[in-house]
């Protein structure tokens, strides 16, 4: 085993001198260069493996911190035999002082299932594109326990706030092109997760000068969701999101409407309905109703809306007198 040590040793040093140099041409020689990657890439596992078997762990240690090892290649693959291996903590050393995030986080999620040093890691990134990958790799865990979910919101929660930030200042900014809200909100899985979610889409509705239309969806079908737990409650937020001028216009409401009728939420299909001007529905409406006096508001307001197109406010006209007879 010594002797095989001191020949993969060897040929170790031999391919990365040669790497060095490979790297040094022009694009024209990338595929040289990536065969000696895979060619380090072998060298590199064996000669730790060999270390590994024998328990020369400090020789292991020794080689990759007095080796000052940049190459990434090399790096993933020490990474991924001390892995393999269950040298979880020379792993993670390796990982954290090449400064491999994702590698870092993903063994002290999915090995050591240590969610406070993750999150507190995430929290650090400057890197806002890094930071959002990470939280929609593994957001849905966090979310899921109960001794990190308030700390993962303030993570989640600031991130908003850098999106909004860079959004309002400059709408046209490429980075937002990869950070969508979307794939943050498809991390709220677990009920838990619920009322935070409420919060954030709040959050993002108030200070986004330009809300997306799928977030106002979003908040009114929570909403929705809940009016038969407090209907008058609902009903108000609704009402005030339908009838916001920073939002009426980026409304859906052929799919809301729908979605009130499937609800039975009547005042909210009442409300869109004199938003998109539906007179003979929201007559249908009064009438179920038997709101009568209403009945005949609407017809007067007809009237007002039709003067001078009498072949229309006749027609209208007409149909609510036949629909008001049927009813008594």
């Amino acid at each position: 085993m010594p002797k095989l040590l001191l020949f993969v040793y060897r040929n170790y040093d031999e391919n990365e001198q040669e790497l060095q140099q490979e790297n040094q041409l022009q694009n024209n020689e990338d595929f040289k260069s990536k065969c000696n990657s895979e060619r380090l890439k072998d060298f590199t596992a064996l000669l730790l493996n060999c270390y590994i078997k024998q328990k020369q762990i400090k020789k292991l240690k020794d080689f990759v911190e007095k080796k000052n090892i940049k190459d990434e290649v090399t790096i993933k693959t020490a990474i991924e035999v001390c892995k393999d291996t269950n040298k979880i903590d020379l792993a993670l050393s390796i990982a954290k002082k090449a400064k491999m995030l994702d590698s870092f986080i993903q063994i002290l999620m999915d090995i050591k299932n240590d969610f406070k040093e993750s999150l507190e890691t995430i929290a650090k990134i400057t890197d806002i594109k890094k930071k959002f990958d990470l939280l929609i790799a593994y957001g849905e865990k966090f979310l899921e326990k109960k001794d990190v979910i308030d700390e993962a919101m303030k993570v989640i929660s600031n991130l908003i706030e850098e999106i909004i930030n860079i959004k309002n200042k400059n709408p046209n900014d490429e980075r937002l092109n990869k950070l969508n809200y979307e794939k943050i909100i498809s991390i709220f899985i677990s009920k838990e997760s619920e009322d935070k979610l409420e919060k954030l889409l709040d959050d993002i509705m108030e200070k986004d000068e330009d809300c997306p239309k799928q977030i106002i969806l979003r908040r009114i079908e929570l909403y929705v969701d809940k009016y038969t737990e407090n209907k008058f409650d609902s009903a108000e937020k609704i009402k005030k999101i339908l009838t916001n001028d920073k939002f009426k216009d980026k409304l859906d409401k052929n799919y809301l409407l729908m979605l009130f009728k499937i609800s039975g939420f009547n005042q909210g299909v009442t409300e869109l309905s004199k938003i998109m001007e539906l007179d003979q529905d929201l007559l249908q409406i009064y009438m179920d109703q038997y709101e009568y006096q209403k009945i005949n508001e609407s017809c007067e307001e007809v009237m007002k809306k039709n003067q001078g197109k009498k072949k229309e406010s006749k027609l209208l006209v007409t149909s609510f007198e036949l629909l008001y007879i049927n009813l008594i």
